[in-house]
């Protein structure tokens, strides 16, 4: 099941194409160049950057995952995860992308 973080971190050039890539998404259909931003699945990470394709696995369709951000390209998804390290400094304090996320998801952080 995949869980979606309200308003979603989205790259530049991914934001042209959002509601359609979420919608692929969705419907489990394959995209180009286009990564997810997730929860991390070990715990020890702070975030994983994955090829939107690989939800298409079934060892992803029947975990819980939370997507976070989406981007199109490797390179967009790591200047994404770069961002989101500065707005959690900002907004929070301290450079904690794991901390600031449960924050935004615990809807404290008012979106």
């Amino acid at each position: 099941m995949i869980k979606w973080l309200d308003p979603l971190f989205v790259s530049e050039s991914a934001e042209r194409d959002i509601k359609r890539t979420v919608r692929r998404i969705k419907h489990r259909r394959g995209l180009l160049d286009i990564y997810v931003l997730v929860l991390p699945t070990n715990i020890e990470d702070q975030l994983d950057i994955l090829h939107a394709n690989y939800l298409l696995q079934p060892w992803y369709q029947h975990r819980e995952l939370t997507i976070v951000g989406i981007a199109k390209g490797k390179r967009e998804a790591v200047d994404l995860v770069v961002r989101m390290v500065d707005e959690a400094q900002k907004r929070i304090g301290v450079p904690n992308l794991k901390l600031y996320l449960r924050w935004l998801l615990s809807g404290e952080g008012g979106g």
